[in-house]
């Protein structure tokens, strides 16, 4: 009977080795299982990080191109205006000389 008993108990034993050794295995999957998602979740983090740095970067580039066709706009707008004085204090100085043409003849 002791004999019968303990070879059981052996059975029992080994079974229930192979129960842990299953869970362990089951554990070392959904381990896997997790650190691969991660993975997945960090890339797809850093993959929205980069096309919101990319979006940043071509939002920045198209102020600049607006801030330096503003500032070319105004130079042409400020050039058109000194031209546009040279212009009436040419005419001025003209009628002035016409005048003072005038007042002598």
């Amino acid at each position: 009977e002791g004999d019968a008993r303990e070879s059981v108990v052996g059975a029992e034993a080994a079974a229930f080795g192979e129960i842990l050794k299953m869970a362990q295995a089951e554990k070392n999957k959904i381990l896997q299982d997790v650190r691969e998602m991660e993975g997945e979740r960090r890339r797809a983090i850093v993959k929205a990080e980069a096309a919101a740095f990319d979006d940043f970067l071509s939002n920045s580039q198209a102020a600049k191109e607006k801030i330096l066709q503003d500032a070319a706009d105004m130079a042409a707008e400020l050039r058109r205006q000194r031209e546009q004085k040279e212009r009436e204090e040419a005419v001025e100085a003209e009628l002035q000389r016409r005048l003072e043409a005038a007042k002598e003849a």
